[in-house]
C-alpha cells in the first residue's frame, strides 16, 4: 500500500523502522517502476537478528540497479543459513553498478564492537571475490565492509580500490592482511592514495609497519580510527602521526592493548597540528585514566 501511493520516490530509509527481512524484496518486485526510481536504500536496521540474507540481497540490487548508496545489515557468519557470501557480493556490483556508497555490517557488529583481532570462524569470502566486487565499482566514495569473522590475506584486493579515483572514505572490520610492506614497497590499502577517512577494526594482524605504510601511501588523511589491533603500539601511531602532520586533525584509538592512555596523547598530540579549536580531536577508549588526562593536558577546558 505505501509503495503503490509513492511512485517517484528516490531515496528509501527504513534503519530506524522494524519490518520483517522478508518482506523488502517482493515489495520492490511488486513496484518495479519505483524500485527503478530508487537511488538511495537503508536498510542498516540493527535491531534485526539475523540481518538480510544472500538471496535477499541478491533480489533487492538487482531490483534497484540506479542505486547510487546502498546500506544494508547482513550476517557473514557462515554457521548461518543464508549467510552472506561470495556471489552474494559480486553481485551487488554486477547489479548496481553506480554505487557511490556501499555500507555492509553484520548484525553483530552493530550491537557489539568489541573484539581483539582474529575469530574462531572464517567468514565464507575471498580476495578473488573482492577484486571482482571491486572492479566493478569505479563510482565508490565511501565503502563500509564490517564483518564478524576472519576475511584474510586480503590486500590484493585494497590494491584494485586503487583504481577507483573518487573513494574518500574506508571502514573495515576483521580484514586481515590489509597492509603488509616489505622494506620500502607498499601494498594493500597503502595503495589507497586518494583515502582522507579511515577506519580499522579488529585487524589482527596488522603492525607498526604496517601502519607506517598505510601512513606513507596514503598521504591525504585527515581522519584516523583505530579499534582492537593489538599488534600497534605507540612507535607506529607516533610515526603515522608526523607522517601526516599536515593533514591529520581527528584520531581514535579504541581497545588497543598496546597503546597505553598517557603515550598516546603526548605521542599523538606532540606530531600533528592538535590545538584546542572544535576542528581538531583526539578519542581514547577504554582505558582508565583517560578522562583524567584529557583534563590534565586542557582537552576538556577548565
Amino acid at each position: 500500500m505505501f509503495f503503490s501511493k509513492c511512485g517517484r520516490l528516490k531515496s528509501l530509509y527504513l534503519s530506524s523502522f522494524y519490518y520483517w527481512t522478508d518482506d523488502v524484496p517482493p515489495a520492490l518486485e511488486a513496484y518495479h517502476s519505483l524500485a527503478l526510481n530508487l537511488t538511495r536504500l537503508d536498510i542498516l536496521n540493527p535491531s534485526f537478528s539475523e540481518g538480510f540474507k544472500s538471496d535477499k540481497i541478491k533480489v533487492i540490487t538487482k531490483s534497484c540497479p540506479n542505486l547510487i548508496e546502498f546500506k544494508a545489515s547482513c550476517r557473514f557468519d557462515p554457521r548461518y543459513i543464508g549467510f552472506v557470501e561470495d556471489e552474494a557480493l559480486v553481485s551487488v556490483s554486477v547489479n548496481c553498478p553506480k554505487l557511490g556508497v556501499l555500507h555492509l555490517a553484520d548484525t553483530s557488529t552493530l550491537l557489539n564492537a568489541r573484539g581483539d583481532g582474529f575469530t574462531a570462524e572464517d567468514a565464507s569470502i575471498n580476495v578473488a571475490t573482492l577484486i571482482e566486487a571491486f572492479s566493478g565499482l569505479p563510482l565508490l566514495e565511501e565503502l563500509v565492509l564490517d564483518i564478524c569473522n576472519n576475511v584474510r590475506d586480503i590486500g590484493a584486493a585494497f590494491e584494485v580500490l586503487n583504481s577507483s579515483p573518487k573513494l574518500r572514505s574506508l571502514k573495515l572490520g576483521f580484514f586481515h592482511g590489509i597492509s603488509m610492506p616489505v622494506e620500502s614497497k607498499l601494498d594493500g590499502m597503502a595503495l589507497c592514495q586518494g583515502l582522507k577517512s579511515l577506519s580499522i577494526r579488529n585487524v589482527g594482524d596488522l603492525d607498526d609497519m604496517g601502519l607506517i605504510g598505510i601512513g606513507r601511501g596514503c598521504c591525504r588523511l585527515a581522519e584516523v580510527k583505530i579499534h582492537g589491533c593489538s599488534k600497534i603500539t605507540m612507535r607506529g601511531m607516533r610515526t603515522l602521526a608526523s607522517l601526516l602532520r599536515k593533514t591529520l586533525v581527528d584520531v581514535g584509538v579504541f581497545c588497543c592493548s598496546n597503546l597505553p592512555t598517557r603515550q598516546c596523547f603526548e605521542g599523538v598530540g606532540a606530531d600533528t597540528r592538535y590545538d584546542r579549536t572544535p576542528s581538531h580531536r583526539l578519542y581514547l577508549g577504554l582505558w582508565t585514566g583517560a578522562l583524567y588526562m584529557l583534563s590534565s593536558m586542557g582537552f576538556l577546558g577548565d
